[in-house]
């Protein structure tokens, strides 16, 4: 949903979702789309086989070194620039009940963020078996179709010309009535 959400925002949306970091680097630089500086490169082994050995300062690709690392989601200060560190208002990392933190996850999402810029969402945290929050959020469900058809609207009434390219629009539109 946020990744759809930063797509109809051309890529300027507070949150980035799933932002590779090249964590050889100090501080760590997040891996984006060649052309919209803003906007998640979402293929690591591409870039890595296209990208990796033409710097000189990366080390010998290690699958499993810690080389790279990809937080759940990266919250932005200004959306309209890329999420490196000092643009970075928190990383947040999600976990389930059976996940827990890998080797080094916490100190390398730390070490992206900056320090204390670090937040853990789990179900727990957010009561998502509590009825009454099952009911709001059905009732948010119709607002944030408006939103998203609001925003596509908004795409095709500004040619795309808000920067970055110029998503497609879904050929069904969606019911509000549901």
């Amino acid at each position: 949903m946020m990744s759809k959400r930063d797509t109809l925002a051309i890529y300027q949306s507070e949150h980035k979702t799933e932002v590779n970091y090249d964590m050889t680097k100090d501080p760590p630089v997040p891996i984006m789309d060649f052309e919209t500086k803003t906007m998640v490169h979402r293929w690591a082994p591409g870039w890595i086989k296209k990208n990796w050995n033409a710097d000189p300062t990366h080390p010998l690709w290690l699958p499993g070194e810690g080389y790279v690392r990809r937080p759940d989601v990266v919250i932005v200060n200004d959306p309209t620039k890329p999420p490196t560190q000092d643009n970075i208002k928190q990383v947040v990392e999600i976990k389930f009940d059976d996940d827990d933190w890998g080797i080094l996850q916490a100190e390398s999402y730390e070490i992206i963020s900056g320090r204390g810029k670090l937040a853990l969402l789990t179900p727990k945290m957010c009561s998502c078996d509590d009825p009454d929050r099952k009911k709001r959020t059905a009732d948010l469900k119709n607002e944030e179709l408006v939103d998203e058809l609001e925003g596509m609207l908004d795409i095709v009434a500004n040619k795309g010309r808000r920067g970055g390219r110029r998503p497609r629009l879904p050929k069904k539109l969606p019911n509000l009535k549901d």
